[in-house]
């Protein structure tokens, strides 16, 4: 469960990038997390479109691409010209990881509420450590933002 925060109230627009070192008999196939929220504003997500992609990988006026890890105003107002898709509360949104053409989504502006949103991501035990390895997180530690 998230607090109300004003973190989110300019939209860290991003494709999830790597989860895991998958070990599946496939690792070049897209993987996938699953994702909804049962209490508060739904994740805000961009309708799939090659602009919108192209946008993530162009340096801003500062010389760089947005940081993917940061909520980023000049971003924010490019990509309001493109069409977000309705995230309904309770939906279950599919967000391939780590592809070129992954999902561009952010948190939603939750500053006025709680937020309970759930991600699933399947994998094996090892596969889940190295995520939370790769994260800095404890394996099987229970986060409250």
């Amino acid at each position: 469960m998230t607090l109300p925060t004003p973190v989110w109230t300019i939209p860290r627009w991003h494709m999830d990038g790597r989860m895991l070192d998958c070990s599946c008999p496939s690792p070049q196939l897209p993987h996938s997390k699953y994702a909804f929220t049962i209490l508060g504003p739904s994740t805000r997500a961009m309708s799939t479109n090659p602009a919108v992609h192209a946008t993530l990988m162009t340096p801003l006026s500062t010389g760089q691409c947005a940081d993917p890890n940061e909520p980023n105003a000049e971003l924010a107002a490019i990509l309001a010209k493109h069409q977000e898709v309705t995230v309904e509360p309770g939906q279950i949104i599919r967000f391939s990881w780590g592809q070129p053409d992954s999902p561009v989504h952010s948190e939603p502006d939750s500053s006025s509420s709680m937020r309970v949103f759930i991600s699933i991501l399947l994998g094996r035990e090892a596969e889940l450590r190295d995520m939370c390895d790769f994260r800095g997180q404890e394996y099987g530690v229970w986060y409250n933002n």
